[in-house]
C-alpha cells in the first residue's frame, strides 16, 4: 500500500472558522485542518474512511482531500447539527471573503460594506493587486470552495432529478434524510453573500 497508518491523528483545533487569513496557513495546511476537523466530527456511513483517511492519507495528498470534501461536507449536512452547519458556513464565507478581498466576515444587509467596491459595484471576481504573498492561498482556496459548491449543487441536482423520478414512478422519491440534508444546503447557500458567488 502506498500509505501506512502508524499512529492515530491528532484532534484538528477547534476553533472555527480554521481559514483565517491573510498570512494565515498554506492552502494545503488550511484544507488538511478542514478536512481533518470534518473527518473527526463525521458520523455517517463514510465515516471509518474519512477517518482512515485523516489519520495519515490526507497529510500527504491534497487529490484526495479535494475528492473527499464534497462528501464529508454532506455528512456534516447530513447530521442535522446546527454547529457542524454551521462551522461549514463559516469556513466558506470565511474563504469567500478573503478571495474578495475582505476585511472580515459580516452578514445581513450589511455584508457587502465588507466587500472592495469593484465587487460591490458587480464586478469581476478577482485577488486586489495589494493581496501580496497571500494571493495564491487566497485564489487555490476559493477555487476549492467554488468547486466544492459545484458538487454540492450537482448533488442536489441529483437528488431533486430522483425525487421528480420518483413521482413519475421511473425512481424512488428522495429520502428524508436527503430532504433534511438539502435543507441543510439552502441554508448554507443563502448565507452565502451573492456579492462572493
Amino acid at each position: 500500500s502506498m500509505y501506512c497508518l502508524t499512529r492515530a491523528p491528532s484532534s484538528p483545533p477547534t476553533r472555527r472558522p480554521l481559514y483565517r487569513a491573510p498570512g494565515g496557513p498554506s492552502f494545503r495546511r488550511w484544507l488538511y485542518a478542514w478536512c481533518r476537523a470534518l473527518a473527526s466530527e463525521a458520523t455517517g456511513p463514510d465515516a471509518p474512511v474519512f477517518a482512515v483517511c485523516a489519520a495519515g492519507i490526507f497529510k500527504h495528498d491534497t487529490r484526495v482531500m479535494l475528492f473527499l470534501l464534497p462528501r464529508m461536507v454532506l455528512d456534516a449536512l447530513a447530521a442535522r447539527d446546527a454547529a457542524r452547519v454551521r462551522h461549514v458556513r463559516e469556513e466558506i464565507v470565511a474563504v469567500l471573503l478573503d478571495a474578495a478581498g475582505a476585511e472580515k466576515p459580516t452578514e445581513g444587509p450589511d455584508a457587502t460594506a465588507a466587500l472592495p467596491t469593484s465587487h460591490r459595484l458587480g464586478g469581476g471576481f478577482g485577488i486586489p493587486p495589494n493581496a501580496g504573498a497571500s494571493s495564491e492561498q487566497a485564489e487555490l482556496a476559493a477555487q476549492a470552495v467554488f468547486t466544492l459548491l459545484d458538487q454540492l449543487a450537482a448533488w442536489k441536482e441529483d437528488v431533486a432529478n430522483g425525487a421528480s423520478n420518483g413521482a413519475s414512478g421511473n425512481a424512488p422519491p428522495a429520502s428524508r434524510e436527503d430532504e433534511e440534508t438539502l435543507a441543510s444546503l439552502r441554508e448554507i447557500m443563502r448565507a452565502v453573500p451573492r456579492e462572493l458567488l
